[in-house]
């Protein structure tokens, strides 16, 4: 009995969140084996298909291990390092065209990112030299006045993204309250 050879290919490098397709073909001189294949993918996966098709939920560098046996005791075995990259998180927001003084609005960033794992941090910067750190603020200026307002979300592996757009505040009249004594 000759040992089973496994041909594939798999990239050094790629992006958290990217599908990896795993294109193998088992070759045995023994042309009427049974084969068993299994892969560890070293982020607690594993797959028995030929052709698996993996995503990586986070960054880091993993160690690809693949066992083919066959049905006469032959076996191959193989390991293949893959460096996963981060992405920084890509986050969305909507301001109002205006608010009134010290009217509250509710300030949200939403976060997009491949690294499925991520954790993140939120700087919020209104623009009045005020800052808060929560993903979601209740704020409002004391002041009327056009405000550039700046979100910067950061994730766990370091990789950022800070978004900024416009708010007008409006005047509010000031209102006089008397009184008179009887």
């Amino acid at each position: 009995n000759s040992n089973p050879i496994l041909e594939y290919n798999i990239p050094i490098l790629k992006n958290e969140g990217d599908s990896i397709f795993i294109d193998a073909k088992i070759i045995d001189a023994g042309i009427s084996d049974q084969h068993t294949i299994l892969w560890d993918f070293g982020n607690g996966k594993v797959d028995s298909l030929t052709t698996p098709l993996l995503i990586y939920d986070d960054n880091g560098e993993y160690s690809i291990n693949v066992i083919v046996k066959d049905d006469d005791g032959g076996f191959f075995e193989d390991q293949h390092i893959i460096k996963i990259n981060n992405l920084p998180p890509a986050p969305t927001f909507s301001l109002p065209d205006s608010l009134f003084e010290g009217q509250q609005y509710e300030f949200k960033v939403d976060v997009n990112d491949p690294g499925k794992n991520d954790s993140f941090t939120y700087l919020w910067d209104f623009g009045d030299g005020k800052q808060r750190k929560d993903k979601t603020v209740k704020y409002g200026y004391s002041d009327n006045g056009l405000y550039k307002v700046f979100v910067t979300v950061t994730d766990d592996d370091g990789g950022k993204a800070t978004l900024d757009g416009s708010v007008v505040i409006l005047n509010v009249s000031p209102t006089v309250k008397a009184f008179i004594p009887k």
